[in-house]
This record gives C-alpha cells, structure tokens and sequence, in this order.
C-alpha cells in the first residue's frame, strides 16, 4: 500500500511542476506582450500616460527587450 500512496504523489508532484512551468512561461509572455504595447511618449501627451503601457518616444526600450 506505502508503494501505491507513494507512486501516487509521485504522479501529482509531477502533473503540478508541468503546470506550474506552463504558468511561468504564460505569465513572462503576458508580460513581454503588455510591456510592448505602446503609447504616445510623455512629451506627445503633454505628460500624461496610462500605466501598465510603455510610453514609446524613439522605441528603442522596446526594441531592446529579449527574451531566452
């Protein structure tokens, strides 16, 4: 029986860090994807900007972003 209930955790630890890696990867992909959506510069708007979107002026921070 120990073998069983240990075989089972086994199997659940290993259904969990595929889901948790699948999380990690969705989540830097959500984030690269907002990081990149831009917005007029802040001397466009006269200083105004919408937080979370990234204020591109030259768009060279967003062309700077890579990913490993």
């Amino acid at each position: 029986m120990t073998g069983t209930f240990t075989a089972q955790l086994r199997g659940h630890v290993e259904k969990y860090k595929k889901r948790i890696d699948l999380i990690v990867k969705q989540s830097a992909q959500d984030v690269i994807e907002i990081a990149q959506t831009p917005q007029p510069s802040v001397k466009q708007t006269g200083g105004f900007f919408e937080t979370g979107l990234i204020p591109v002026d030259t768009g060279f921070l967003r062309n700077s972003l890579v990913s490993a």
